[in-house]
């Protein structure tokens, strides 16, 4: 089964969605990279909702496979949500620390997600406080949604001054490959 990553704002991934991109490949899964335009802090592009779901139909119409799984972070996961909306599906969903509303309700077609978060997300907790913006804090307490999985993460000896993108360090990361590879054996 492939996995899409989609990464969030100021960044093609390289620092957060590909190195778990990278790790599920050593664990022997088929990955794809969306490499889509990049979004700036504080810039109303990032925030737009026409962007979004601009950034969505080109990752659909260029990345997306049927059946394939995807993991988004941050901003990706706003983006992944406007690709729901518009009816693609998923065979399952990893949201690593997604900028949206807490209160979203999972489209009935989607099944299976996961939400990684953590409630000392300083990026989600100041990007949520922005206004005219779909930023919500389902990235510090989870998705009120009851079919979503809500996963806290650990707090991390290795972390980054925001903690919003500590789960793609080592030696963290390692371990959410193999947890990702787990729950996707589950699914075959």
């Amino acid at each position: 089964m492939k996995i899409l990553g989609i990464n969030g704002v100021g960044t093609h991934g390289s620092d957060t969605t590909d190195v778990l991109l990278h790790e599920l490949a050593k664990l022997g899964h088929e990955t794809i990279d969306a490499n889509y335009r990049t979004t700036r802090l504080f810039r109303f592009q990032t925030y737009d909702r026409g962007r979004q779901f601009e950034d969505a139909l080109f990752i659909a119409n260029n990345y997306w496979e049927p059946d394939c799984a995807v993991i988004a972070h941050s901003r990706g996961g706003l983006v992944l949500w406007r690709m729901l909306e518009i009816g693609f599906h998923f065979s399952t969903i990893f949201l690593f620390r997604p900028a949206i509303n807490k209160d979203f309700i999972l489209p009935l077609h989607q099944v299976y997600m996961n939400c990684i978060y953590r409630p000392d997300d300083r990026a989600i907790k100041w990007a949520s406080r922005l206004p005219f913006n779909d930023f919500g804090n389902a990235g510090r307490f989870g998705i009120d949604d009851d079919r979503v999985i809500n996963i806290r993460a650990d707090r991390y000896l290795n972390s980054e001054f925001w903690k919003h993108s500590d789960d793609f360090m080592y030696p963290q990361v390692a371990k959410w490959a193999t947890f990702i590879d787990g729950r996707m054996k589950t699914l075959q």
